[in-house]
């Protein structure tokens, strides 16, 4: 392990590099209160211990002041002079209305990193369901505008909105998030178009620009607390999601979809689960938006430009920050109305407060203010209770992964020809070859990320061909990466909690309410994450940036976060690329160490000091065919091994010609161990 001197100083740049625009601290902390760390030896500080609630049992004495204070707040407004005015009422209001909306969008943009430009047609989805549902009456008559219609209570009429908003998102997001790039946006985009329209022509059922009229109304301080208590609960329900494992999925999906469904997460029902999420908060927030001027409702309120302010609310606020939206709601509300002799330039404005944004604070107000003032905070983590371990697997004489005949075409191109390979479980099995050679793409066949032009991959009995990466890491099969791909806005210990994703079972509604079965899990996968940084040398390293380590540090968590998924079999992409010779060897040393466990190791490399130490079987590739399999004193001496690295005798250590000769000779007799050549 490396050396107490040089772990300070690595943990020193560590720290220093460890900054992060999101509240990534404060969610380390929440996810992390109640638990007995070194310090406290089991006794919580009292303001962070949990509370036993059968719901919101991640709540702790600090939390729950923290609500009763914002609680206190919001019923003492209409109290205060300065803000007790009608007109002043009203602007509260739609700043509420606003962060109810951006809270939502957040959750879609700041977190799983999809982009829509439409959310003005779910808002206004949620309108027009609140206000027709809540008994609408024509302009001239009492007469309800659409008799036979059921009439509810306004929560009921304003959760209808959500719900109504909610179904429309899924019915967007299903197709329109399969496919990548800008596309969501353009479907958005397009949608609101039609909402908009919709809304202006439908005149037998919104009055069109003439608009509803005598909508139920309420006295400006009883609308208040109303509005603001939905927003209370909004953020509430929304902290308990960015806390919990959806969250940690969602900051994951952002940073490398491809990762995150490695090791479990199925990134497409994640990517609409987070939509359909930021659509229910928009259709709230327009229901209540939609009684909200004077019992009058109308087409002319929803314009695209709304669906650009929504947007720049979160982004200028702080996009993937709890609070980001509130700052950014209260900026653009009021604003206008200190220029409102500007309003036909709004798009104008917004565009330009978006180019500042993004160019001199691109984390946003809030995110770079936590990023100055909460950066170099660790929040305390518990020691690891226990060693890592792995659940016994039956000995096996049957390979674990087969791969029979398996081909990849792309285009034109051959990039993996013909191949067959077996795996034997407990064992270290190397693929080597020259760059080039078609060795990542073998690994991504295996773990779904290609589809196999022909052939069949096997895995522990299961045919596994064409299978999603999310189905396979769920068989106990997983992969790291050539480069790096940790989450850039989750910490070291959070990067490997992710891997537990198949090993958690609350459901939304759980991690919703954070009833105390979800809290419990997540306290009980945060010991098993400690145990596992504790494996690999990281365990002081928790709370820090997983991004911002060094090198060898990164390639020591994407493992970590490997392991967390339990595999039977793990495939390592050229560990030791880009590590220095100290950190080799103690790579070398940690991949013995997980065999040991009992995890069979399948491991592509260019370092063969290390293939050659800890490989019981290599198979060599060369232009995508296999050209040798066998042990690694046998692989190094075979004579298309050695032409296929260019005929550099110094690559395997053998001296020279004469004895390159000896040694094909002593392989074709067969003396030379247990090589097949799949083109003899």
């Amino acid at each position: 392990m490396t050396s107490d001197g040089k772990r300070d100083a690595e943990n020193t740049n560590g720290a220093t590099a460890a900054t992060n625009p999101t509240d990534t601290n404060t969610r380390v902390a929440s996810s992390t209160a109640g638990i007995a760390t070194g310090d406290d030896a089991g006794e919580t500080a009292f303001w962070r211990r949990r509370l036993p609630l059968p719901v919101f049992a991640n709540a702790t004495p600090r939390s729950l002041g923290l609500t009763a204070l914002a609680v206190l707040v919001i019923l003492a407004v209409p109290y205060i002079p300065a803000l007790s005015g009608n007109f002043t009422l009203l602007i509260l209001q739609n700043i509420a209305i606003y962060y109810i909306v951006a809270t939502g969008l957040n959750i879609l943009v700041g977190y799983s990193g999809q982009l829509s430009l439409g959310h003005v047609g779910l808002f206004a989805l949620g309108a027009y369901t609140a206000a027709l549902l809540s008994g609408p009456y024509t302009q001239t008559v009492d007469v309800l505008a659409h008799p036979g219609w059921p009439v509810l209570p306004l929560p009921l009429a304003i959760a209808a909105g959500g719900v109504v908003a909610g179904l429309a998102g899924v019915v967007l997001a299903l197709p329109a998030l399969r496919v990548k790039g800008p596309y969501l946006a353009m479907v958005t985009i397009a949608f609101s178009l039609v909402i908009i329209q919709g809304a202006v022509r439908a005149i037998g059922l919104t009055q069109g620009p003439i608009g509803l009229f005598r909508l139920p109304s309420f006295a400006p301080a009883n609308y208040w607390w109303i509005v603001a208590f939905t927003a209370l609960a909004g953020q509430i329900l929304a902290n308990n999601i960015i806390g919990a494992r959806l969250g940690r999925n969602f900051l994951a999906l952002k940073g490398s979809d491809v990762a995150a469904e490695t090791v479990g997460v199925d990134v497409y029902r994640k990517k609409v689960l987070a939509f359909v999420l930021s659509a229910v908060y928009a259709g709230v927030g327009g229901g209540l938006f939609a009684f909200l001027n004077n019992a009058y409702l109308n087409s002319d309120s929803f314009t695209f430009d709304r669906s650009v302010f929504f947007l720049v609310c979160v982004i200028l606020g702080g996009a993937g920050t709890k609070y980001g939206p509130l700052i950014g709601a209260a900026i653009l509300t009021y604003l206008p109305l200190q220029y409102a002799n500007l309003a036909e330039y709004n798009l104008i404005i917004y565009g330009v407060v978006l180019l500042f944004t993004l160019t001199v604070v691109p984390e946003g107000i809030l995110g770079t203010l936590q990023r100055f003032l909460l950066g170099r905070r660790r929040p305390a983590l518990p020691l690891p209770a226990r060693d890592w371990t792995v659940p016994a697997v039956a000995a096996s004489i049957e390979p674990l992964l087969t791969l029979d005949r398996v081909t990849r075409d792309f285009g034109g191109l051959r990039a993996v020809d013909n191949v067959s390979m077996r795996v034997m479980p407990g064992t270290i099995h190397a693929l080597i070859g020259p760059n080039g050679a078609g060795k990542s793409t073998i690994v991504n066949l295996i773990t779904g990320i290609y589809d196999p032009t022909q052939g069949t991959v096997n895995f522990g009995g299961d045919d596994i061909t064409g299978a999603p990466p999310h189905k396979v890491a769920a068989l106990g099969l997983t992969r790291t990466f050539q480069t790096t791909q940790l989450f850039p806005g989750l910490t070291v210990l959070e990067n490997v909690m992710v891997g537990f994703h198949t090993h958690m079972k609350a459901g939304l509604w759980n991690q919703l309410f954070a009833t105390r079965r979800a809290v419990q899990e997540e306290e009980r996968m945060v010991r098993e994450g400690m145990a596992l940084l504790h494996f690999v040398g990281l365990d002081d390293r928790g709370a820090l940036s997983a991004t911002g380590l060094p090198y060898g540090d990164q390639r020591r968590v994407e493992i970590a976060r490997a392991l967390a998924v339990g595999p039977k079999l793990l495939l390592l992409d050229e560990p030791a690329a880009g590590v220095n010779p100290t950190e080799v060897k103690e790579l070398s040393e940690l991949i013995a160490r997980v065999r040991e466990h009992g995890v069979t190791v399948f491991v592509i490399e260019h370092h063969m000091d290390l293939v050659m130490q800890i490989s019981d079987t290599v198979t060599v590739i060369d232009f995508g065919r296999e050209i040798a399999t066998g042990t690694p004193a046998a692989v190094q001496r075979h004579p298309k091994v050695i032409e296929a690295y260019l005929g550099d005798t110094e690559v395997f250590g053998v001296a020279d010609a004469e004895t390159i000769a000896r040694n094909a000779a002593a392989v074709q007799a067969g003396e030379g161990g247990a090589v097949g050549n799949a083109n003899a």
